[in-house]
């Protein structure tokens, strides 16, 4: 057992990783990237490049990155089961 722990700071999500070393930080890499990338579309939305990353984004009712991951997992997964209860309840 793992924890995602890329320096965001959002909450810390714990999956179970059997991968090496070198895929955790490709994928805190990649989510650094993706995170640089909504700060920039937020800057760009608003056109105001010398105030706080967090403010804009939060101006926008933007999820960081992380926890937009985070949440759609959840989501997929209750999905998944109230699917398997409904299949149960016909």
């Amino acid at each position: 057992m793992i924890l995602w722990n890329c320096g965001f700071k959002t909450g810390l999500f714990a999956v179970q990783c059997h991968s090496s070393s070198f895929h955790r930080q490709t994928l805190c890499v990649k989510l650094h990237k993706l995170q640089r990338c909504q700060n920039t579309a937020a800057r760009l939305i608003l056109q105001q490049l010398g105030t706080s990353v967090q403010y804009l984004v939060d101006r926008l009712h933007w999820l960081p990155i992380r926890t937009l991951i985070d949440f759609r997992i959840t989501i997929l997964t209750r999905l998944c089961l109230l699917a398997i209860q409904y299949t149960f309840m016909n």
